[in-house]
């Protein structure tokens, strides 16, 4: 039984014209057609022989043998290649590194308050805090503190996590300020 792909492939093949000739015919008379090179050595015609096979692949194996070629080459990314060599673009690819580093050190100002446990004789305090500070019902407050490790709050200041982790923490709870 042929599967999906092999069944595409399939259908593509037959769709195809078999001879260089065919294949020119087939392209509408306003596209240019390449002309095949004057024959120079004797690697040529491996060379030919290898580009009539390439022909015949459909878009996905060109586009696997070329990621292969760039591995075995040790070419890495080809996108990258490109947008290395042109003009500018090192002094732009150096400022984008750093303008990420600044903005990773920059974006760490607002923190979550995660609860990670609590002692069992201290239960009913961390739900009574937690209630108060996530605003929450009593049946909330105590599905989260029973549910730990949980986020109580979300995106605060810096300040703000350190004293609520401290309120908790005088209570009997695990805190972490992730």
């Amino acid at each position: 039984m042929l599967s999906q792909r092999g069944l595409l492939l399939a259908a593509r093949r037959s769709c195809r014209p078999r001879t260089a000739a065919a294949a020119a015919s087939a392209i509408h008379s306003s596209t240019p057609v390449l002309q095949p090179t004057p024959k120079v050595n004797k690697n040529d015609d491996k060379i030919e022989a290898l580009f009539q096979k390439i022909l015949w692949l459909d878009m996905f194996e060109v586009h696997m043998l070329t990621e292969l070629l760039n591995e075995k080459m040790g070419l890495g990314d080809l996108n990258k290649l490109m947008s290395m060599s042109s003009p500018g673009s090192s002094a732009s690819a150096a400022s984008g590194e750093t303008s990420k580093e600044e903005a990773a050190v920059e974006e760490k100002t607002l923190f979550d308050l995660k609860l990670v446990g609590f002692d069992a004789k201290a239960k009913i305090k961390v739900i009574k805090e937690v209630r108060a500070i996530a605003g929450l019902g009593l049946k909330e407050a105590k599905e989260l503190v029973e549910g730990a490790p949980k986020v109580i709050k979300k995106d605060i200041k810096k300040e703000e996590a350190e004293e609520l982790q401290k309120k908790l923490e005088e209570v009997g709870a695990t805190i972490e300020v992730v």
